[in-house]
């Protein structure tokens, strides 16, 4: 495989990736404190694959933070986010001691692209949870579905200018298509856990 088309950061986060869209709509799990403890644990998870693949310590705490934060939201905008476990107990409180990652989030975004050559990898983790979703304080301005739309174009085109021309894991139909055809989602969500119910 073309190291451009690869990603290991992105593939240790494929499990955590494949629940953002699962848990946006599903209809409440049967229990929100064993849902939270499995993420909790695709967390760790996912720092140890990075450890082993030799990323440093400032790459992954970035990382987990842009996955907290996003997973946070996705429960949030779910009709039983307020009412569950994660009211004042989400993944950022647990990892990162934050309430709330929304304006956070596009201010670390903003710091990696001053040298995307360096952090390439974490950019495009942060550029899939922009594809699958997450909003954070563009949620709360006038226009800002447009202004996220705008941002998420702009860094796809720069993180083409790293990776080349063409990069298979930047096309956004093949973007949804290799994370949420990866079998790990089946481990997140075990039968009987969560049930899988479009809401819309």
């Amino acid at each position: 495989m073309n190291r451009n088309d690869y990603n290991p950061l992105v593939q240790a986060a494929y499990p955590l990736l494949n629940a953002m869209p699962h848990i946006r709509h599903t209809a409440k799990p049967e229990d929100s404190g064993q849902l939270r403890q499995q993420l909790i644990g695709e967390i760790y998870h996912f720092e140890k694959q990075c450890q082993q693949a030799g990323f440093s310590y400032e790459t992954i705490l970035g990382a987990r933070y842009c996955l907290c934060t996003s997973l946070d939201e996705a429960i949030a905008l779910t009709p039983w986010g307020d009412n569950s476990i994660w009211s004042g107990n989400g993944l950022l409180v647990t990892f990162h001691k934050e309430s709330s990652g929304g304006e956070k989030f596009f201010k670390l975004l903003d710091m990696l692209l001053q040298q995307p050559s360096k952090h390439i990898d974490l950019l495009e983790l942060f550029y899939f949870c922009l594809l699958l979703g997450f909003g954070g304080r563009y949620r709360l301005v006038e226009n800002g579905l447009a202004q996220l739309e705008t941002l998420i174009q702009r860094l796809a085109i720069r993180l083409r200018q790293v990776k080349g021309e063409y990069s298979a894991t930047l096309s956004t139909c093949l973007s949804y298509t290799n994370i949420l055809t990866r079998p790990r989602v089946i481990e997140l969500f075990p039968h009987g856990l969560i049930s899988i119910k479009n809401t819309t």
